[in-house]
């Protein structure tokens, strides 16, 4: 039986996966003393599966058009949870402010939109 895929169930899995991997790798960075950063192998992973499952289920242009949402709000709940859980950060307080915001979120829209058009070069 083949599953009946959409676009929201598409999306709702790429949120599901950057969350859980935000709210535990803070959990975990700090528990175990890794820098937070090296949690953007698993994102990119999540990137690519998510560009392939929404390039099989709707138009050639949506899959890095969702990533893009998907990099912008990994950045902002990324940046969230590593305030608000203490995640262990390379940076010091004053570098998130003047520099990480900005580049980080526009490093993550561009990496997300490169793996969604990965995954749908996969998925085709």
């Amino acid at each position: 039986m083949k599953p009946n895929l959409n676009l929201q169930c598409c999306l709702d899995i790429g949120i599901f996966l950057i969350t859980l991997i935000n709210a535990a790798g803070a959990i975990a960075s700090r528990r175990y003393h890794f820098s937070f950063q090296y949690l953007i192998l698993l994102s990119i992973i999540v990137y690519t599966l998510t560009g392939f499952l929404i390039a099989r289920v709707s138009s050639l242009l949506m899959a890095p058009f969702c990533n893009a949402i998907f990099g912008c709000f990994d950045a902002l709940l990324g940046l969230h949870f590593s305030k608000v859980l203490v995640a262990n950060s390379a940076y010091s307080e004053d570098e998130h402010k003047q520099f990480y915001v900005q580049v980080g979120m526009l490093m993550k829209v561009v990496l997300s939109m490169i793996c969604g058009f990965v995954g749908q070069l996969i998925a085709n």
